[in-house]
């Protein structure tokens, strides 16, 4: 089987652009996302990453990882 990459990059940049303080909510409101228009996938991760995170120490990137 294969799958619209297409389609995962849409719900990503809709996802993208809902403003958000926590990397957490992005990813699983994006995984949450492609459940629901690909409900046939059983098994896949959501990666987001930030460069230059706004913590107190040196981070070059911060980053969380969903699996469903």
């Amino acid at each position: 089987d294969t799958l619209d990459y297409g389609s995962i990059y849409d719900i990503v940049a809709d996802q993208m652009a809902i403003p958000s303080n926590l990397l957490e909510n992005v990813a699983a409101r994006i995984a949450e996302a492609i459940v629901s228009a690909h409900p046939e996938l059983e098994h896949f991760s959501v990666k987001v990453a930030k460069r230059n995170p706004p913590v107190s120490g040196k981070a070059a990137w911060s980053s969380v990882t969903v699996r469903r």
